[in-house]
């Protein structure tokens, strides 16, 4: 028997959807050459409820979430509430949704989904329910069931709609992956349901073609037509360091049926790789015109520190447009993002909004102020708390916005997180090996820890660009303190068979 602290139930009010609202966050950075999206430069920021998420370890999940609406400084009013369920793996089996009932007082019954794994640990089912207060009974609402290979890839996923009529679950749409002996998409199918024939019908289809160096060279996209018809392309072209220097997308002329120029990035970058330019062009009057441009430079530690964004006008050429700064502490934390707009008038920078981040000595992200320049002066515009407990769990979040009248921060949302302490008694029946791969961020050593027993451990460790960064063979902590500051793939291998794939943040 296996002694786990572990939690049976979580409450979580009201937080996915002012999390939304709030624009603090900005997108993490897309692994670019597994996606046919252009390169962007400097986007390596990661919303902190997904660095909390990766930080979680396994003997502890969140015991309560609880999360208050503010009309004022002191009066708060709670809006939704989520009850979850966790199997002995502390992986999400059900999720109980209630709305605030304001003339009741109390939680009403909404919504809930329900959770199944595959022997990976993968989420192969998750169903919704909607509760009925007529009938008094939840009736299905949404399905989702997903395959996947041995090493995690994602082979397909079915979704389903719930009709009442026929009193049972009707496919709405499905999409069937292929890959590589390097786990990179191959091919993609999406297909609809037809309701009057009740069979799936193809609609459209993605392939993938890779150079020699595993890099994104053709991404083709199909229409169904009776058969598969061609419709757009995108085309990579590699510099001699093998970044990406052009990228093509072409369409289908559909009076001529011939592939014809439609728009193009062109990139150029440091030794170290980075971006410093990116040119965006439209195919007009059978040529190439520039139309927007973006210029970077960079630290010694490879961290962004000036992105200038310029458009191109006809008779004056390229012009100024916005300009962000990047400024970092002794610790490479960028505290600070100042943005700015081009007055074309003055002929100088105008300042418009200033970002002001603060971290605790663990690296966590504390605080982040965001102003916004007006008659002169910077006025506050929104704010993101938040603080830790003594072994470094999220434990507060607080969401204000600045309030005018009184020139003081107002409090917005506020969410407080409690932890289980309970232990209860896991049997090793059948158990799942799960790898945890910690701290992440992670600044100096790297540590990885399996639930289970295993012969041998290999760890790669790779940049976006996919160039192997570290390797190292039955090795339980890596030393990652001269790997620049920015965002990693890993892949672990256990007995040469047990692949465990996940990002860190450096």
């Amino acid at each position: 028997m296996v002694k786990f602290n572990f939690l049976f139930k979580v409450l979580y009010i009201g937080f996915v959807t002012f999390m939304i609202q709030f624009d603090v966050f900005a997108q993490s950075k897309s692994d670019y050459y597994n996606s046919p999206f252009p390169l962007e430069i400097g986007d390596e920021s990661i919303s902190l409820i997904s660095i909390f998420n990766i930080n979680k370890q396994e003997e502890k999940v969140p015991n309560t979430f609880i999360s208050y609406s503010f009309s004022n400084a002191s009066d708060s009013t709670p809006v939704s509430k989520t009850i979850y369920e966790f199997d002995a793996y502390i992986r999400t089996t059900q999720a109980f949704n209630f709305n605030w009932d304001k003339e009741a007082k109390n939680w009403a019954k909404y919504r809930k989904n329900s959770y199944e794994y595959d022997e990976y640990g993968n989420l192969a089912l998750s169903v919704t329910y909607q509760w009925d207060a007529i009938s008094q009974k939840w009736k299905g609402a949404y399905k989702s069931e997903k395959k996947y290979d041995s090493s995690g890839n994602l082979l397909s996923s079915n979704f389903y709609k719930w009709e009442n009529v026929l009193n049972n679950w009707v496919g709405v749409s499905k999409v069937e992956s292929s890959f590589n002996v390097k786990n990179q998409f191959t091919q993609k199918i999406a297909y609809t349901w037809n309701t009057d024939s009740n069979q799936w019908e193809e609609s459209t289809k993605e392939t993938f073609l890779y150079n020699q160096q595993n890099d994104l060279e053709l991404y083709t996209l199909y229409n169904w037509q009776d058969k598969w018809v061609a419709v757009k392309k995108e085309e990579h072209h590699f510099d001699y360091t093998n970044n990406t220097s052009i990228q093509t997308l072409s369409i289908i002329d559909a009076s001529f049926q011939n592939w014809v120029n439609d728009t193009k990035y062109g990139f150029k970058y440091d030794e170290s790789s980075n971006v410093i330019e990116k040119i965006y062009y439209q195919w007009i009057s059978n040529e190439w015109l520039s139309v927007e441009k973006e210029e970077a430079s960079y630290n010694v530690h490879n961290q962004l520190m000036v992105k200038t964004e310029f458009k191109y006008q006809y008779v004056m050429g390229w012009t100024e447009a916005l300009r962000t700064q990047y400024n970092y502490d002794h610790d490479q934390y960028n505290v600070e993002q100042l943005v700015e707009t081009w007055n074309a008038e003055q002929q100088e920078w105008d300042n418009n909004q200033l970002y002001l981040i603060a971290f605790n000595e663990n690296g966590r992200q504390i605080n982040k102020e965001k102003y916004v320049w007006e008659k002169d002066e910077w006025v506050g515009a929104s704010k993101l708390s938040q603080s830790y407990n003594s072994i470094g769990y999220l434990e507060y979040q607080g969401v204000y916005q600045w309030s005018n009248s009184i020139a003081v921060w107002s409090p917005n949302h506020k969410s407080y997180l409690f932890y289980s302490e309970d232990d209860i008694l896991l049997s090793n029946d059948n158990p799942i090996l799960q790898v945890t791969v910690f701290p992440n961020p992670v600044k100096d050593f790297l540590k990885i820890h399996a639930s289970q027993q295993y012969g041998t451990l290999q760890f790669e460790m790779f940049d976006l660009k996919g160039n192997k960064i570290i390797q190292s063979i039955d090795k339980n902590e890596i030393n990652v303190q001269e790997i620049p500051s920015g965002y990693y793939l890993y892949i672990i291998t256990l007995d040469n068979s047990k692949i465990f794939k996940g990002k860190l943040i450096k």
